[in-house]
């Protein structure tokens, strides 16, 4: 999973054109990724490491 702030309010045709000059930050790679939960329940992503968001830019949250 890849977070990264954007400043672009729309998203492109092309993915990597929508991190906006920014660089994505893996934050986690697990391999599986299996997350158990059910509605309105928050949860832990397993092996998730720190992001610091900005609390001004738009976050693009890429899952592989």
């Amino acid at each position: 999973m890849k977070l990264c702030h954007t400043s672009l309010d729309e998203l492109t045709d092309y993915y990597e054109d929508n991190y906006g000059g920014n660089t994505p930050e893996v934050v986690s790679e697990e391999d599986p990724l299996v997350l158990t939960t059910t509605a309105d329940e928050w949860f832990d992503i397993p092996g998730f490491q720190p992001f610091s968001y900005d609390g001004v830019d738009n976050l693009l949250i890429e899952v592989l």
